[in-house]
């Protein structure tokens, strides 16, 4: 940046948004955990909002060290300031790219033309071994889904997770193994946000913003309670269901590693000196 012609001070992510854990909360069991945090989506919104209201933001906002010299400059040198650090995107924005089923895939930019400071740095750092790193992830990830299978498919954890899925069903919830009430959730997390995003082009009055909920325009505090204590129903059903199931599941599948290392032992250690590269 000092090349272009302005300051800057470097920002260390590590300290500024080191995990600092959630206290007490540390010590609780999964199973406790799971009781009152659900599965992590609208039961955490609430708790989250809850601790906002008692106890207010956190105290080590993060504050761009960055910001005052920022100011102090122009329009015109503040936005010739932002092209040095993160390059110029809006000349060398690529087109989107599509899937056959229509999901946007990424691809990758020029990153010489885009240029900036910040990428030109992470491309030295981490550049020399993308091709390495997105040739061994295409061969790693049809590896992984076979190991997932082995676990999925050995008889034990079958028996498990039919007993668990009937157990389930008892208590008026119909899903076949943990990863359908995600699925389910995350959908309902997806419609509140999507039939509530407002309009592009929306620009709220005061009095908007004023009588704005917790959790952003059109959505009503009432509607995440609802879905949340919906969440934390199946939750403490899943946890008296489940038992002991997910710890001998983990069991069985510690017994599989060893042979997942074995057969893909030079795709492991090709995956070890690549992180050793970084």
């Amino acid at each position: 940046m000092a090349e272009e012609g302005f300051d800057y001070k470097p920002v260390i992510w590590e300290e500024e948004f080191g995990f600092a854990g959630l206290g007490d909360e540390e010590e609780l069991t999964e199973e406790e955990w799971k009781l009152k945090y659900g599965y992590g989506i609208f039961a955490m919104m609430v708790e989250d909002m809850a601790r906002w209201e008692d106890e207010g933001p956190p105290e080590d906002e993060f504050i761009d060290p960055n910001m005052e010299y920022m100011e102090s400059l122009s329009e015109s040198e503040r936005e010739a300031y932002e092209k040095a650090l993160w390059g110029d995107w809006e000349a060398h924005q690529p087109e989107p790219q599509f899937d056959e089923e229509g999901n946007e895939i990424w691809e990758e930019p020029d990153w010489s033309e885009i240029g900036g400071c910040q990428n030109t740095v992470q491309q030295e750092y981490f550049g020399g071994n993308e091709e390495a790193w997105q040739e061994l992830d295409k061969e790693l990830q049809p590896a992984w889904e076979e190991f997932e299978q082995w676990v999925n498919t050995d008889p034990a954890v079958v028996e498990l997770n039919q007993a668990w899925s009937t157990c389930m069903a008892e208590k008026g919830y119909d899903y076949e193994d943990e990863e359908a009430i995600h699925e389910y959730l995350f959908g309902l997390e997806e419609d509140l946000w999507t039939q509530n995003e407002p309009p592009p082009d929306w620009e709220p009055t005061e009095e908007e913003i004023e009588n704005m909920g917790p959790f952003g325009p059109g959505i009503d505090e009432a509607d995440v309670q609802a879905l949340a204590d919906e969440e934390l129903a199946i939750a403490a059903a899943d946890v008296e269901c489940a038992g002991n199931m997910y710890e001998e599941i983990d069991e069985i599948r510690k017994e599989y590693e060893s042979e997942f290392i074995e057969k893909y032992r030079d795709l492991l250690e090709r995956q070890r000196d690549l992180m050793q590269d970084v």
